[in-house]
């Protein structure tokens, strides 16, 4: 009973999510088309390019199907080597690893310098691709240089995470990735969300349990003695660790408790007067531990999956997008890019436009 309940409340909450982006299917594919105007907005590098012929050619060389072919061979060798790193090897398989290591290392501070020289040094903060790179390569220089075992494990974890760069040229894939970069913005907006509510019950339980006594689960790992602790304590209450015991422990009264720090003859304390005690509150407990997992658990955490979910489904939805030259349902990806080209030529890089130039922008339009 209490299972399917909960799961019926759960669907209300996730439907609730569902019906805010609209009813009917023009209200959908409203909402799908502004969501990818705002996926594919126009945008610009802030560094220009060297114009010169000789960083021009390196640039339609490093820009080449061979070039590619290349470095994806290279980030290939390289993490399957990588994979066969293991514990206790001979000398000669230590020997080899150093080799290889050397290897790719140059092959990859070659990639950085190419860059560096086709497209300048400003291309490290236009293109984080590149500044990935060259942060992996100038880490594992300090790894290979000083010998350092830290630096050296981490520039091989780095190294592996290249394979999704490699994955970038599977076009199914780059529109996931890129997808999920452009739906960064809402995560942030639901975790600064989470963290506001969380925070609103830390601070309520600092107030009404910051000094209770310890009991059974309440204690060093778990308590509400300050901000930091009331916030971990609360997270490990969402994750269902052992709740109701925390709720039992902050429930204590006299005589198992002292209510106020003051030598009288009522509670035999002996020590420093203060104006409070180690009591908890049998009123705000059971309120609060409730609220606490209704509305951070099953309503706040719920509504982020409902927010994952809906991502996810616009991916997919937008993989498998068929174009449609007439647009009756929607844009693919390669048709709202060839309106951002579009825009992109009329904009002056300020991703605005007079309305003057509208009608030049639909007549570029394809």
């Amino acid at each position: 009973g209490g299972l399917f309940c909960m799961n019926l409340f759960v669907g209300f909450v996730v439907d609730g999510f569902n019906n805010s982006r609209g009813a009917t299917e023009i209200e959908l594919q409203y909402t799908k088309t502004v969501r990818q105007f705002s996926v594919f907005r126009p945008r610009y590098d802030y560094f220009s390019p060297p114009p010169y012929r000789f960083n021009v050619a390196l640039r339609a060389f490093a820009e080449s199907t061979t070039f590619q072919t290349f470095s994806a061979v290279c980030v290939s060798l390289n993490v399957i080597f990588l994979l066969m790193d293991h514990a206790d090897p001979v000398q000669a398989f230590t020997d080899f690893m150093l080799v290889q290591t050397w290897i790719f290392f140059l092959e990859l501070a070659f990639e950085v310098l190419l860059f560096l020289v086709a497209y300048g040094p400003g291309s490290f903060v236009d293109d984080l691709w590149k500044a990935f790179d060259l942060f992996v390569t100038v880490s594992g220089g300090l790894g290979l240089m000083s010998g350092d075992r830290m630096l050296t494990l981490e520039s091989k974890a780095f190294r592996l995470l290249r394979i999704i760069r490699l994955m970038r040229m599977v076009k199914p894939v780059r529109v996931i990735l890129e997808t999920l970069v452009q739906s960064l913005p809402q995560v942030m907006n639901i975790l600064l969300l989470l963290f506001l509510v969380y925070s609103m019950f830390a601070v309520v339980a600092v107030q009404v349990f910051g000094t209770t006594k310890y009991g059974v689960r309440l204690g060093p790992t778990a308590n509400f003695e300050s901000y930091p602790y009331a916030m971990a304590t609360i997270w490990e209450t969402i994750g269902g660790d052992e709740w109701f015991e925390l709720m039992y422990d902050t429930k204590v009264q006299w005589p198992e408790c002292t209510p106020v720090f003051a030598p009288n003859d009522i509670y035999d304390y002996e020590g420093p007067a203060y104006s409070f005690g180690d009591c908890g509150s049998a009123i705000v407990s059971n309120p609060y531990f409730f609220a606490t997992i209704l509305i951070g658990k099953h309503v706040m955490l719920t509504l982020f999956i409902g927010m994952i979910l809906d991502n996810f489904s616009f991916i997919l939805d937008q993989v498998g997008s068929p174009e449609d030259k007439d647009w009756k349902t929607g844009a693919s990806p390669e048709q709202m890019q060839e309106v951002t080209d579009c825009f992109k030529l009329f904009d002056n890089k300020k991703a605005t436009l007079s309305i003057y130039q509208l009608p030049a922008l639909l007549a570029a339009m394809p």
